[in-house]
């Protein structure tokens, strides 16, 4: 069985890659993660020793600004797939959107590497303010890198087919370069049954200043190739929401441990990618986190418009 190798930029506590794990199974490894916060970086060292967490075991650097030279030989050639999280404070619509002009625009590191490592496949997650002014430069850099076939959306973790309790509204873009692998890629994305996607916003490179093609985007995209999604054999399970008291009482009867506290400490918490953490800690990096599920969505129907583009051209 082939194995494709990552590297985590921006890695935060790990939803990309658990996304990635979701949509690629036992096929996808990633060996490297790079995150500055050493909170996140405290869950990604603690899951990586938990098996039933699902993140692989790499070494973790703690800046992407310094993840060159030396540290960042030994990769060079040998990464499949770069996934980054990269920083949403530059388009968020909660922040001042300087773009490109504010200091935690970090893009131009994440084009280096990538120019550096020469991977197949690159993998990106940001906030959907980046459609404002920051995509068309990324997709620009993308292409003078030698990916040839570039495909972005917008996925929500509210979607019908993730289920999650909140929006949380994210763009994904996924990029292939044809001179490192090869047209129609076999790499592997798991299957279940199809069902059509309803992404919020959807682009493709090849079709950028086609006035018919901005015109669907626009009213959204009706070619829309169909996903296919498959968790693996243990369904993922959301919290009832806070008015749910029927469903809680279901829950807490099979999960005491879950019941809140009348007392302090008297009550603990479920394992998750927070675990262990204060309070202020725990939302900062969910905040900034991304859905696994809503990831390995998207990724799945990225690839498949990139696999479907690749026989339509043939």
């Amino acid at each position: 069985m082939v194995v494709y190798t990552g590297l985590a930029l921006f890695a935060g506590a790990g939803g990309l890659e658990l996304g990635l794990k979701l949509a690629l199974g036992d096929r996808y490894k990633c060996v490297a993660y790079v995150e500055r916060s050493i909170e996140a970086a405290s869950v990604l060292a603690t899951n990586m020793e938990r098996p039933e967490a699902g993140l692989d075991k790499g070494v973790i650097w703690d800046d992407v600004t310094t993840f060159t030279g030396d540290v960042v030989s030994p990769f060079v050639d040998r990464i499949d797939i770069v996934s980054a999280g990269f920083n949403c404070q530059p388009w968020s619509y909660a922040g001042s959107r300087k773009g490109a002009e504010d200091d935690r625009y970090l893009w131009p590191n994440i084009a280096e590497i990538l120019g550096t490592i020469h991977p197949e496949w690159a993998f990106f997650e940001n906030v959907p303010g980046l459609l404002r002014g920051g995509l068309g430069p990324i997709l620009s850099d993308l292409t003078s890198l030698g990916f040839s076939e570039i495909e972005w959306t917008s996925v929500r973790a509210n979607d019908k087919r993730i289920g999650a309790p909140h929006k949380r509204e994210r763009v994904f873009i996924l990029a292939h370069s044809t001179s490192r692998g090869s047209e129609g890629s076999g790499l592997p994305v798991r299957s279940g049954r199809p069902q059509q996607a309803e992404a919020v916003v959807d682009g493709r490179s090849r079709e950028l200043g086609n006035a018919d093609s901005q015109r669907r985007r626009a009213q959204g995209d009706s070619e829309l190739t169909p996903a296919r999604i498959g968790w693996g054999c243990r369904p993922f399970q959301w919290p009832p929401g806070p008015r749910s008291s029927k469903d809680w009482r279901e829950v807490i009867e099979v999960r005491p441990d879950l019941a809140p506290a009348v007392k302090p400490k008297v009550r603990g918490v479920a394992d998750g990618v927070a675990r262990g953490l204060a309070r202020t800690q725990q939302l900062r990096i969910l905040g900034n986190g991304v859905v696994p599920q809503q990831a390995a969505l998207a990724f799945q129907i990225l690839k498949e418009r990139i696999d479907g583009s690749t026989t339509t051209s043939k």
